[in-house]
Formats: C-alpha cells, sequence, structure tokens
C-alpha cells in the first residue's frame, strides 16, 4: 500500500483535491488482489484518475466474467504484450468501448472486449488509418457495432 502514498504525492502534488480523487482510485485498485508490480504497471500507463477508475473496473469479476481480479490483470497485460499498441493506447481504447456499451445499456466480458480491440489495433497496422488506438476502436463501432 506504500506504493499507493507514492502515486498520490507524485501525481497530485500539493493540490488537496486532485489528491483526494487520486487516492480514492488508487486505493479501490489497490484493494483488488492483484500483485503490486502487476498493478503498479498498469497504474504507470494512466495519466488520469477516470483512467484507473477503469482499470478497477475491468479488473473487478462480473456477473458475466468471474475470473478473479490477478487473473483478469494477468490477462490485460498478456493482450497487450501480443499487440503492437501501448499499454497506454489500450486504456484509452477500453474507456471507448465501455463508454459505447455504457451508453446503449450493455455489457460484455473481458476476452470480448479486449478481442474487439485487439481486432482494431490488427486493422490499424494492416493500413488502416486511425489516429490512435481509441479512434479506431469508436469508428468501428460507430460503422460497425459490437455483436458480443
Amino acid at each position: 500500500m506504500d506504493w499507493v502514498v507514492h502515486e498520490v504525492q507524485s501525481r497530485a502534488g500539493g493540490q488537496i483535491g486532485t489528491r483526494a480523487i487520486w487516492e480514492r482510485v488508487l486505493s479501490n485498485l489497490a484493494s483488488l488482489d492483484v500483485p503490486e508490480s502487476t498493478a503498479r504497471k498498469l497504474v504507470a500507463a494512466c495519466t488520469q484518475p477516470s483512467e484507473v477508475a477503469l482499470l478497477a473496473r475491468l479488473l473487478k469479476p462480473t456477473r458475466i466474467d468471474a475470473e478473479p481480479p490477478h487473473l483478469r490483470a494477468l490477462f490485460i497485460c498478456r493482450v497487450v504484450d501480443e499487440s503492437v499498441e501501448p499499454l497506454q493506447e489500450w486504456i484509452k481504447a477500453f474507456a471507448t468501448f465501455y463508454a459505447w456499451l455504457d451508453a446503449k445499456g450493455r455489457s460484455t466480458s473481458l476476452p470480448k472486449a479486449a478481442g474487439y480491440i485487439s481486432c482494431c489495433a490488427e486493422a490499424r497496422t494492416s493500413g488502416i488509418s486511425f489516429t490512435s488506438l481509441a479512434d479506431g476502436v469508436r469508428d468501428m463501432l460507430n460503422e460497425y457495432g459490437f455483436d458480443g
């Protein structure tokens, strides 16, 4: 839990309101059963508290997808490691994907979400031009939707 204190201090500085937000999202993530080294790797790719909150959401088991948090974290790391896109791009792409699902009142499993994003990443490497992976996910969702 010492890493949370360090992260809060380095990200929020002296801003009290910002500090409280970072402390809340980082503590929530740290409360999950995820090895510290993995949690730190994931958090290092986040630039905003909302991205850390998204990670906590992705790592929590759901009724659709009951894998424990440490296995979900390892799954995310493995999928990202197999991709040419960096972790930062994946986090933004997950945010775009889940915002789209939320707006439609839908849900899906983490593997299905990762599979969709992986297809978008592959499309990007095969010549389809997207500004970012998140933009590609947004474009593909708007054009083709999601059946999952």
